[in-house]
């Protein structure tokens, strides 16, 4: 039995170079924009925590977490006497 010849992709590499070509060239969208990276602006945080422990019925130790703009988060521990 005759084995039938293997059939020539010629299509398959010229529709892969054409492929190349549309991603490697700029569109107009594109042609203005920078190619360096922009750093984000720093923004300040919205949302803090604490956490307190009871010492003395009057007194309350409190760890409170801050953002400084500065310093960024800041952990303090404060004590409330009432």
């Amino acid at each position: 039995m005759p084995v039938p010849p293997r059939p020539r992709h010629r299509a398959r590499p010229a529709a892969l170079a054409v492929l190349l070509l549309v991603f490697l060239v700029p569109t107009d969208g594109q042609a203005g924009r920078s190619r360096t990276a922009r750093v984000a602006e720093p923004a300040a945080p919205v949302t803090s925590w604490t956490s307190s422990e009871p010492e003395n019925p009057t007194c309350q130790r409190t760890r409170r977490k801050l953002w400084q703009a500065d310093e960024g988060w800041v952990v303090r521990s404060i004590t409330v006497c009432r």
